[in-house]
């Protein structure tokens, strides 16, 4: 079955994360979806101020963990009920779906998950779903380095309470154009404009839950929170360095 039939069959109403959908008045983009703020060539915006800055001088690296777990951690994601764009900063064990997102605290519930894959051109849109087989399924395992957007169905205390082990510095590769990253460190001091230096991104878009499609853009000085996911443009293949 394909994306689109799976999104018919399974959840018509959903406008966030499938492809195609075409809303007249709207741009779409390379997403398959009609981002908010995205009126003008991403090329356009905020090219100048996310790449003119110097980078940051006050990151001390951190050494990469290898195959041993680092410090066992617990983190707390802060949810809405409805989707949410999301992202572990820690390794998860096991990292399949649905354990790897099951709230600790057993009163936060969702039922669907999804990833942008920006290498798969055919198929970008990933996706778990609680009542569907198996089969059916695509997105079977989550990764620091994505961003999930993640149906959240009953709230209970706000948040999706996990456990897992601190990371080390890690490599994510971006693809030319959109990307659905996480942000796999718990440091919550790294503005955008610091955070992609030297990757070339020109638009980075946040979860905002006002906002018609669920994000916005944020300007160079936003700064990125652990648990949160983004979209970034880049306008060539790179890879995004995070060791802070």
């Amino acid at each position: 079955m394909t994306t689109t039939a799976k999104f018919v069959a399974g959840f018509v109403c959903l406008m966030l994360t499938v492809s195609p959908i075409l809303i007249v008045g709207h741009e779409t983009d390379n997403r398959g979806i009609v981002p908010q703020l995205l009126q003008k060539n991403p090329s356009e915006v905020g090219a100048a101020s996310i790449n003119s800055v110097a980078p940051p001088d006050d990151i001390t690296p951190v050494p990469l963990p290898g195959e041993v777990p680092g410090e066992p951690m617990h983190f707390k994601i802060p949810v809405v009920e409805g989707w949410n764009l999301i992202s572990i900063p820690m390794a998860m064990e096991p990292n399949t779906l649905p354990e790897a997102l099951t709230d600790t605290a057993m009163d936060t519930e969702w039922d669907r998950a999804q990833w942008y894959d920006a290498s798969d051109n055919t198929n970008p849109w990933k996706q778990y779903y609680s009542h569907w087989n198996n089969t059916l399924t695509d997105l079977v395992t989550v990764d620091p380095r994505t961003g999930i957007w993640l149906n959240v169905t009953t709230i209970g205390d706000g948040f999706i309470s996990l456990s897992g082990h601190k990371l080390g510095a890690i490599s994510v590769p971006l693809k030319t154009g959109w990307n659905l990253v996480g942000y796999p460190t718990l440091n919550d001091l790294v503005t955008v404009a610091d955070a992609f230096w030297g990757t070339g991104a020109t638009m980075v878009e946040a979860f905002d839950p006002m906002a018609l499609y669920g994000t916005r853009a944020v300007s160079p000085t936003y700064i990125m929170k652990p648990g949160e996911g983004y979209w970034v443009y880049v306008p060539t293949d790179t890879v995004w360095s995070v060791y802070w």
